[in-house]
């Protein structure tokens, strides 16, 4: 019984301690696609180019003892790229989604953290090829991604409970976004985001 009661202190000690170090935060920025495409039998020769476009959100952080944090954002983000088709002909993308990126964060310094993790990304009705809105089959592409996200970050305290937050990411899709894969044709999201904003803990 005593065994038990100690379990149960200590479980209800570091639930307590984990919810009172969350902090909430707002981001925005710029979010910078440049998908990795190539035609699998190499007969056509691919290039894309990326556009800057926008992304903002909220975000929400546990900070565990100190040493490490859990970090879950949602964030709306547009993607916008130019795929070329070498000798043949360039269309601009421009396709609007929501990403969920869950990253466990490392405090090495007061200021600076490094974080790695994963996102989800689900993409909003249609995409736009060339100012006209097409839907996802109409141009053999899939809706849904997922992939690893690298980050490194830095915070100032600019009041007792608020900082202002700096972040730089790199996520790396690992989900084919070609629909049919019969068409030869390989694409992978890739892409660097700059955000900031402020945090502030409860």
């Amino acid at each position: 019984m005593k065994k038990q009661s100690m379990l149960f202190l200590l479980i209800f000690s570091l639930t307590s301690t984990i919810a009172n170090a969350g902090t909430w935060g707002v981001l925005g920025g710029l979010n910078i696609d440049t998908p990795a495409i190539k035609d699998t039998t190499g007969a056509l020769s691919y290039t894309s180019k990326a556009s800057s476009g926008m992304g903002f959100g909220i975000s929400h952080e546990s900070n565990f003892l100190g040493v490490v944090g859990l970090e879950i954002d949602a964030l709306y983000i547009q993607n916008k790229f130019d795929i070329n088709i070498v000798g043949v002909s360039t269309n601009t993308y421009i396709q609007n989604a929501l990403q969920i990126p869950v990253i466990a964060r490392f405090y090495l310094l007061p200021i600076f953290d490094i974080g790695v993790g994963a996102y989800y990304e689900i993409g909003m009705p249609g995409v736009n090829v060339n100012g006209v809105d097409h839907t996802y089959g109409d141009e053999n592409m899939k809706n849904r991604d997922y992939g690893l996200v690298g980050s490194l970050r830095m915070r100032f305290h600019i009041a007792p409970r608020l900082r202002l937050v700096i972040d730089g990411r790199y996520n790396y899709g690992l989900n084919e976004l070609t629909a049919d894969t019969s068409t030869n044709v390989s694409i992978k999201n890739r892409n660097i985001q700059a955000l900031a904003g402020v945090s502030f803990a409860l």
